[in-house]
């Protein structure tokens, strides 16, 4: 197994302080349109998910193709990005998730159905459910948040904290 070259590393750096203040002001100036974001497979790629023919999708997309071509200009690398599609916005999914931390905060209804974790994960709200939970509570969050994507995981919170 190689070593990274420290000198790409280093751009990759530098490049990564060029585009982030576009990443992160995404959500902000494109609430329609911006889905959320993630990385890999390498350290070099971004992925951006986008609500497709939703208000400002394309500008969206034109303001990360310009922040890439800005950090090639300035430091001459940048990161590779892609553009996936999805069907909810960043902010409805974590309203989502927002919402049902809440209400476990201030009711049993939800850790009386198993819940025991709630996040998001890419382009959905990842939900955890006590061994033996995980099928009622599916059916009841499914139920609650219609056309919501979410992701299921049966754990114990013991194992959570690993």
């Amino acid at each position: 197994m190689s070593s990274p070259d420290p000198e790409r590393q280093l751009a990759l750096a530098r490049a990564f302080e060029q585009i982030s203040a576009v990443l992160e002001s995404l959500a902000d100036l494109y609430p329609e349109s911006y889905g959320g974001r993630y990385g890999g497979p390498t350290n070099d790629d971004i992925t951006i998910q986008v609500v497709e023919g939703a208000l400002g999708a394309d500008d969206l997309v034109d303001a990360v193709r310009d922040a890439e071509q800005r950090s090639i200009e300035a430091v001459g690398v940048s990161f590779r990005f892609s553009f996936e599609p999805v069907r909810i916005t960043y902010a409805q999914l974590d309203g989502v998730r927002e919402e049902m931390t809440r209400e476990v905060i201030s009711s049993s209804t939800w850790s009386d159905l198993g819940l025991v974790g709630v996040g998001l994960g890419k382009g959905c709200v990842f939900v955890t459910a006590r061994p033996g939970h995980l099928e009622p509570l599916r059916a009841a969050v499914e139920r609650r948040y219609p056309g919501v994507p979410f992701s299921f995981l049966e754990a114990d919170a013991v194992n959570l904290r690993l």
